[in-house]
């Protein structure tokens, strides 16, 4: 008895243990998996937001940007007027806007105008330095563009202010295209719809957001609006740090192209390899021209039928209509 407890137990015990490691060592493999997918997720969601923001952080400052413009182009002296009137810019008498309108409409289109040029070959940075890296560039355009645009106001400069907005049209062109892309790529397995969404989700929220911060009782009055214009370098900041924790999804694609389909002397160029898998891809699957087709003219209808216009107008929209500054911005 006490030698079959002398030489078996330590054995049984030896072999639960070896069990336990093994159980414990594929939960911990499991879980450092899922844990890896935690700052991915958070990294593209960032992009969302920081989209998101951009696209709505003008509304509701509408009329405190249109006064420091109107102040700069006139005399600067006239920054205290701006600060004076607290928000309260009807008085046409002493408030010209109409001067300033050609300066409001390239401050509030640019950063759309550069969104498509990062959009439309962000695709090169993508393929070539990968999905965590491009992203983390992006977050840097986003970083310097609100510096500028938060900074605009202490050096008096417009030119700097629509700099600023420039290169933060860069950055959200830019995630527009890593972004879904990468969401898809670290989806696990089952959960692709659901990671799917939240570009959009984080987007619609960013833009919320801003228009909360841009509410006049936070800072949205004419001496806070640099900050609330700023505000998106925070997500910046938060979104560099994460892309260091972020696993990349771009493998080796060297050989992706090695095929009879595709003639190695055509492979000079990204770009030349982009026009043949596009005209490939168009070619083997008519639906996905018509599905590409419905897709850019429901595209083309959201924006020609003002919708963007109602968005960065909608704080003027509401005071024509006989709301104060304030109800303005609630309604935004």
């Amino acid at each position: 008895m006490i030698l079959t407890r002398f030489f078996f137990v330590p054995h049984k015990i030896r072999f639960y243990n070896l069990k336990l490691y093994h159980h414990s060592h594929f939960n911990n493999t499991k879980m450092s998996e899922n844990t890896r997918v935690i700052p991915s997720a958070v990294l593209a969601c960032i992009g969302g937001l920081i989209f998101g923001y951009e696209l709505g952080a003008l509304n509701t400052l509408y009329l405190q940007i249109q006064c420091w413009l109107w102040s700069v182009k006139n005399d600067l002296s006239k920054t205290d007027v701006c600060l004076e009137a607290n928000g309260d810019f009807s008085d046409s008498s002493v408030f010209d806007f109409t001067q300033v309108t050609s300066q409001w409409t390239l401050v509030s289109s640019i950063p759309l105008a550069t969104a498509i040029i990062s959009g439309s070959f962000g695709f090169l940075l993508n393929d070539t330095i990968g999905r965590v890296k491009s992203q983390a560039v992006f977050c840097l355009c986003s970083l310097v563009g609100s510096i500028l645009t938060g900074t605009s106001k202490l050096s008096h400069s417009v030119a700097q202010f629509v700099i600023g907005r420039a290169i933060t049209g860069l950055a959200m062109g830019g995630f527009t295209v890593v972004t879904p892309m990468y969401l898809q790529e670290i989806a696990p397995k089952g959960r692709e719809n659901m990671f799917g969404t939240f570009f959009v989700v984080f987007m619609n929220s960013g833009t919320i957001l801003a228009q909360i911060l841009g509410l006049p009782a936070i800072f949205g009055t004419a001496k806070l609006w640099p900050f609330c214009a700023a505000f998106s370098l925070i997500f910046s900041c938060v979104g560099l740090v994460i892309s260091f924790m972020a696993k990349e999804t771009l493998v080796n694609r060297s050989n992706v192209y090695d095929t009879d389909a595709y003639d190695k002397e055509k492979k000079e160029s990204v770009w030349e390899t982009f026009k043949m898998q596009l005209k490939a891809t168009f070619d083997d699957k008519p639906s996905v021209k018509m599905i590409c087709t419905l897709m850019f003219s429901i595209l083309g209808a959201h924006h020609s039928t003002g919708t963007l216009i109602l968005l960065i107008y909608s704080a003027t929209i509401y005071g024509n209509a006989g709301l104060s500054p304030a109800q303005s911005g609630y309604m935004a």
